[in-house]
């Protein structure tokens, strides 16, 4: 079940934790409080910013409330085709610091962090990232069919060039 972003659902980026609000909402059988989500966000959030979370959730569609708690409404979300590419990037700056201050508040046995430095030809740049999109794709189909959840993580990517693309004639012969 795929909920699609309408045009105010560029709000969904602006703070990183929205998006983890909303798989903790999935996650609890319980009742589901600003104050309980404030202290299972890791970093922490305020209360405030966890009822704002809420509210904003619910105003998008994307949680319900019920008698006395919350309930997600779509296995997954996915943002419109022209959603504001600034508010992209500024949600990616926010979880890749995330990832870089994940170094410090987590031993290694909870988090992975890694990378590879690679040489390929220019025309292989568009695999990897056809690669990184299969697994992005299979890592959302593996949490569809996870049962009972109980960790929201966040799984980022990244392909950049480290350098500039070195011409046939700079390269020499062998």
């Amino acid at each position: 079940q795929v909920c699609q972003l309408e045009r105010d659902g560029f709000e969904y980026y602006r703070k990183w934790y929205y998006p983890a609000v909303r798989e903790l909402v999935g996650m609890c059988k319980g009742v589901v409080t600003a104050k309980w989500i404030a202290s299972k966000v890791n970093p922490r959030i305020t209360i405030k910013a966890a009822q704002e979370s809420l509210d904003l959730l619910l105003r998008l569609g994307l949680i319900e409330k019920t008698e006395t708690s919350y309930r997600k409404k779509h296995a997954i979300v996915k943002g419109f085709s022209d959603l504001k590419s600034m508010m992209l990037q500024n949600y990616h700056r926010e979880m890749i610091d995330l990832g870089k201050e994940s170094m410090d508040r987590f031993s290694s046995e909870n988090r992975n962090v890694t990378s590879v430095t690679i040489s390929i030809p220019e025309e292989k740049i568009a695999e990897v990232k056809d690669k990184i999109s299969k697994l992005r794709e299979d890592l959302l189909q593996m949490a569809l069919q996870s049962k009972d959840p109980d960790t929201v993580v966040q799984v980022n990517f990244q392909e950049f060039p480290l350098t500039d693309k070195i011409e046939l004639d700079e390269r020499g012969k062998e």
